[in-house]
């Protein structure tokens, strides 16, 4: 009988992309439904003639609410199966938690750009919307909130296009707590983009 040989080292072929679980910021909530505020409209106010005054006015506030969704992941190992692998690649528990959690990233990811509620409500897996269903207004209307360039290559206007749309919606101008999150391709689409436009001075 020859002993079977195997590689201590576990090839991870299961890689992707979470950039949007690590730019969205998280918030523990105590309660199956979020609560929050809105503010629809500030106090009024006006020209008035000397000595005169405005009637007293106040902001007008709206409350709304979201369902929270949840998701989970259900691993297992047994104590036979840690006991005979723990000579060939260590703690399998620990390396099943570390897997597990980070396939609940994923599943968060994926979520967070494919989630659908209308599709899932009453279901038996119920969904929050993500940016595929939000991101889909091409109306042209006031509330738009994306672009339809009918497949056409890349510009930096295009980009221009989005900061401005985005500044439109949000009522205020872009600042360091705003990004754009872009796929590897597009990432290098763009910085071919950027390299063609700069401007070289020789020493």
């Amino acid at each position: 009988l020859i002993q079977k040989q195997i590689d201590p080292v576990l090839l991870e072929y299961v890689r992707r992309n979470s950039p949007l679980v690590a730019a969205i910021p998280t918030k523990e909530w105590g309660s199956t439904v979020y609560y929050f505020n809105q503010r629809t409209a500030l106090a009024a106010g006006g020209f008035v003639t000397d000595g005169g005054a405005n009637a007293v006015t106040t902001s007008t506030y709206v409350q709304q609410n979201f369902t929270v969704k949840l998701l989970q992941n259900v691993g297992s190992v047994t104590g036979f199966a840690q006991a005979v692998t723990r000579d060939l690649i260590g703690d399998l528990k620990a390396k099943e938690l570390a897997g597990a959690t980070q396939g609940l990233i994923w599943d968060v990811e994926n979520a967070i750009v494919w989630g659908n509620a209308g599709a899932t409500l009453g279901g038996k897996f119920p969904q929050f919307d993500g940016l595929d269903t939000l991101v889909a207004d091409f109306s042209g209307s006031a509330s738009a909130n994306c672009k339809d360039e009918a497949a056409a290559n890349l510009t930096l206007a295009m980009r221009d296009k989005l900061i401005d749309l985005t500044e439109e919606n949000a009522a205020q101008p872009l600042a360091s707590d705003w990004m754009f999150v872009l796929s590897p391709g597009m990432n290098s689409s763009v910085s071919q983009l950027l390299t063609s436009n700069q401007r070289y001075i020789a020493p």
